[in-house]
């Protein structure tokens, strides 16, 4: 043996720091195992639309050890008070930047699968939708367009000069003369009805939630996820239960209020 080693020990020694390279590349990119970390910022934004309740979320994912492909993220929310649970698909990723002026100007794109490198952490700002609720909202939010699109169509063109005629006093850009038919049609049963039933929706309430958001990957099919909880208190569930009448102005192409209104609890 110890001849073995005299004749074969140099040559096995530098085989052995030539291939090391080498045997640690193979490792580090078919046995070490990926592995994405989610870093929230800022806090969680809670709201109510057409969309149906959403959930926004931004910060930063991390990939360790390799890259990977991020196939989806979504949410699933348990209200604790009564444990009803909610699952929430992404629905609309955002990207929003400051003016010099001070101004809040944001571009919206479809989601879709995207790679998580390890040399670059992947920034994300991302609306959850909660498309089973969206769903049973649709029929209501299209019943009321159709509605309000008949009665429009119906109008003959008497009843519109008359209407042109009681906002001609007013400054051009307030000058509407589809607002009068519109407080008519939002007394309707249509419309009280829609309210009442896009009210009942809103499932929203004062209270703790828990929150567990999860990336999934492709190739290899792997899952990583990260959880929080967050409050919900009764001025926040209130001011965002007003969406509901702007969502049926809007669906009636009306002048409403003013922006949606959101809730923005931190993260617990």
């Amino acid at each position: 043996m110890k001849e073995f080693f005299k004749i074969y020990g140099t040559i096995i020694i530098a085989t052995v720091a030539l291939i090391q390279p080498w045997l640690v590349a193979l490792w580090k990119k078919y046995f070490r195992q990926g592995k994405i970390e989610i870093y929230q910022t800022g806090n969680i934004e809670i709201g109510y639309s057409a969309f149906g309740p959403t959930i926004g979320l931004n910060g930063t994912l991390r990939c360790l050890n390799r890259d990977l492909f991020v196939q989806k993220i979504y949410l699933e929310l348990i209200k604790e008070k009564d444990s009803s649970t909610h699952i929430f698909e992404w629905g609309v990723f955002r990207t929003e930047k400051l003016t010099i002026e001070g101004n809040q100007q944001a571009s919206l794109e479809l989601p879709s699968g995207f790679m998580s490198l390890t040399s670059v952490p992947y920034r994300y700002n991302i609306q959850f939708h909660d498309l089973l609720l969206q769903s049973e909202m649709r029929p209501i939010i299209n019943n009321v367009k159709e509605k309000w699109s008949k009665k429009i169509t119906e109008i003959d063109k008497t009843e519109l000069m008359r209407l042109l005629s009681q906002n001609l006093s007013l400054p051009v850009q307030l000058q509407d003369p589809f607002g009068p038919l519109y407080d008519t049609f939002s007394r309707s049963s249509t419309h009280v009805e829609a309210f009442g039933s896009l009210n009942q929706l809103y499932y929203w309430e004062e209270g703790i939630y828990s929150l567990k958001m999860t990336a999934r990957t492709s190739k290899p099919d792997k899952l990583f996820g990260k959880k929080w909880q967050f409050t919900l208190n009764k001025e926040e569930v209130k001011i965002v239960r007003l969406n509901v009448l702007k969502l049926l102005q809007d669906t009636c192409n009306r002048p409403s209020f003013g922006p949606y209104f959101f809730a923005y609890p931190k993260y617990e």
